[in-house]
């Protein structure tokens, strides 16, 4: 049975106070946790007392997360649930997800105006897109990138009768995987999913024809898909 984190992206900038943007997280492996992230002119890189939201303490069992917060002028506090950052063209929030004993739903409303944001480096190009990642104690990695939408290096275009999970490896012509994708749970219809042109350790890998195997699930169904993709000079 396929583990899904589902993440359902709403495309209305959101503003907050001063100028900036802020998007709403809820993350979800049996008990809920609402966090934030953002930028403002008003906001520092460290904890903003009236800005920011401070963790709760962890509870005696169960699933936790929380922001990791390293600050000399707060050096009691360690944990954030809302962390807005001064305004920058780039930014890179760590969630460190703890006790993971099912499988995890994080949802995420409200991109920014201008710039991009991507989850453990796939870009979020859509909405009611979903991504599955181990279940176990990790940490989950949101960027930032400022200035107008670019889009991914290569596209990975295809079309599915019916929603379902998807997962998707990218291998050279001689059938050698080079990057796993987080597994994806996708609406039916056209999809159109973006690779930044990287291996599974962050290395841009060398211009060439390379396959998007796509193997998708309905129940007990596996269809798979191999489609070719071209990674320019």
């Amino acid at each position: 049975m396929m583990l899904k984190i589902e993440i359902f992206l709403l495309l209305i900038p959101v503003l907050i106070f001063g100028f900036g943007w802020q998007t709403n997280v809820t993350v979800d492996a049996g008990r809920n946790h609402e966090l934030f992230i953002g930028m403002n002119s008003e906001a520092s890189q460290g904890f903003d007392k009236n800005i920011d939201k401070v963790s709760p303490p962890p509870p005696p069992e169960g699933f936790y997360c929380y922001f990791p917060l390293d600050d000399s002028e707060f050096e009691f506090l360690n944990a954030l649930w809302g962390d807005i950052r001064s305004t920058a063209s780039e930014a890179l929030w760590q969630i460190d997800l703890k006790r993971i004993e099912q499988p995890t739903k994080i949802v995420i409303m409200g991109l920014p105006r201008v710039g991009k944001i991507s989850i453990e480096g796939i870009p979020i190009t859509k909405d009611s897109m979903a991504l599955s990642f181990p279940q176990a104690d990790s940490t989950l990695k949101i960027e930032y990138s400022g200035g107008f939408w670019e889009e991914p290096v290569v596209k990975i275009n295809f079309e599915l009768p019916e929603a379902a999970g998807a997962l998707i490896t990218i291998q050279t012509e001689a059938g050698k995987a080079v990057r796993r994708l987080p597994d994806m749970w996708l609406a039916a219809g056209k999809q159109s999913i973006g690779w930044n042109a990287e291996d599974n350790m962050g290395n841009p890998v060398e211009p060439g024809i390379y396959y998007a195997q796509i193997k998708a699930e309905w129940g007990q169904e596996f269809t798979e898909l191999l489609v070719d993709i071209v990674v320019p000079k």
